[in-house]
């Protein structure tokens, strides 16, 4: 996924938890349901009871939002800088996923995130590229939706992978996709067509 825009059940996102009066005490707390989460909750529901999930975001910094607008610019300079010593805009290990130690302990990975990269943030394109590529070196099953502008192979060397959520006219294709994706175990590749 893209980044985070949930927040613990009487907080909202509008200003940082530690401003509203939330307590950081290493503890798990019920979230906030957001449309993505509605979204897994009922794609997962059948062939995924009692399994594990794990969601790992490109970008841990959770705001609403943040393309287009200088966020996207900082991330991306941040990237290029980040197998160097130098210092980056965001915490490294806080924000960043670190593909060449990133561990990935399930049988595959779904990604839900990609198409939308803008062609100018190449050092994001990177990193997104790099970690669908840690992941089939790792030899995990890679899925993900995806439409005609390539096909699957292309998919992953350009990490073009669609959102599940949408607006407009496809916003029922996407949100169809991404639930017949989750429809067997494990999950299937799925092309959205015009």
């Amino acid at each position: 996924m893209f980044n985070p825009t949930i927040s613990p059940v009487g907080y909202d996102l509008d200003s940082s938890l530690e401003e509203q009066g939330f307590e950081f005490d290493d503890t798990y707390h019920e979230l906030n349901f957001n449309d993505m989460m509605n979204l897994f909750s009922k794609s997962i529901r059948d062939g995924y009871r009692g399994k594990l999930i794990e969601i790992k975001y490109l970008f841990n910094l959770n705001k609403a939002n943040i393309e287009p607008t200088p966020i996207l610019e900082e991330l991306d300079a941040d990237l290029d800088r980040y197998s160097s010593g130098q210092f980056t805009r965001y915490d490294k290990k806080l924000n960043y996923q670190d593909y060449l130690t990133m561990s990935l302990n399930g049988k595959f990975v779904y990604f839900g995130s990609g198409h939308k990269y803008d062609r100018h943030h190449k050092e994001i394109i990177t990193y997104a590229r790099n970690i669908a590529a840690q992941a089939v070196k790792l030899g995990k099953e890679v899925y993900f939706t995806h439409d005609n502008n390539y096909d699957p192979d292309e998919c992953v060397d350009f990490a073009y992978f669609l959102s599940p959520l949408a607006a407009g006219k496809i916003k029922e294709k996407r949100i169809n996709a991404f639930k017949n994706a989750f429809r067997n175990y494990p999950p299937a590749i799925q092309k959205i067509t015009s």
